[in-house]
């Protein structure tokens, strides 16, 4: 690790590292956008589980561009339409110019809304009461995760490295579903949970029951649950 002299802000660190070729001005957000995507879901492909019968799939595609040429991307739920006008009329505004590799300054700067300034001057969260809960929420995750995305490129490792990886490698978790249309009333009903060849252990989320190929841990786990009816 190189050591930073005393007379040198630690601050300036992450932006050597960041610094686009030929400049000496750090990496800036240029640009914010946000898609909305909705698949429907073929009727004869959909299915139901405890939280009702999936017509559609939701969700909002959100990239971050920098003037180096990256471009981070992210994900959020919620409606499409409300999260893209919640990301171009109110979070964009506050990443563009902003270094992505102070990832907690902006996402300071998207919590508090209006009151950022005296809540980075002060150091204290004076979160909006409006930007605390709901669909906001889910459109500053989606921002963020862009932006990690593009420190994770920029330092030239993967992301759940950037996050702070704690291992390499994790257990595979495979859920399956229910009968399509219905909530089976026995494990035997459900549909058979799709294992791929890397998964260890499978769990049927239609029935709240371990199935079959579950680990014994799992099975074990699951030997107390009751199963309620709709």
């Amino acid at each position: 690790m190189t050591a930073h002299r005393a007379d040198r802000p630690i601050s300036n660190i992450a932006g050597d590292m960041t610094r686009r070729p030929g400049k000496n001005a750090p990496m800036k957000i240029v640009k914010v956008s946000a898609i909305p995507m909705s698949a429907p879901v073929p009727v004869e492909k959909r299915h139901r589980t405890d939280l009702g019968t999936k017509i559609k799939s939701d969700a909002t595609l959100i990239r971050v561009e920098t003037d180096s040429g990256l471009i981070g991307i992210g994900a959020a739920l919620g409606t499409p339409p409300i999260v893209a006008a919640i990301v171009a009329h109110e979070l964009a505004p506050e990443c563009v110019g902003e270094d992505p590799m102070f990832s907690e300054r902006i996402f300071e700067k998207m919590y508090n809304g209006s009151r950022a300034k005296p809540a980075l001057e002060r150091g204290v969260t004076q979160a909006d009461e409006s930007r605390r809960r709901g669909v906001i929420m889910e459109a500053i995750s989606g921002v963020d995760i862009a932006i990690w995305d593009v420190k994770a490129q920029a330092l030239g490792i993967p992301l759940y490295q950037a996050l702070g990886a704690v291992r390499s490698a994790v257990r595979g978790y495979a859920s399956g579903a229910g009968r399509r249309g219905t909530r089976p009333r026995r494990n035997s009903e459900a549909t058979p949970p799709r294992v791929s060849p890397r998964s260890r252990c499978a769990w049927s989320g239609a029935t709240g029951f371990p199935s079959p190929t579950a680990c014994a841990g799992c099975r074990r786990r699951g030997a107390g649950s009751v199963l309620t009816s709709n």
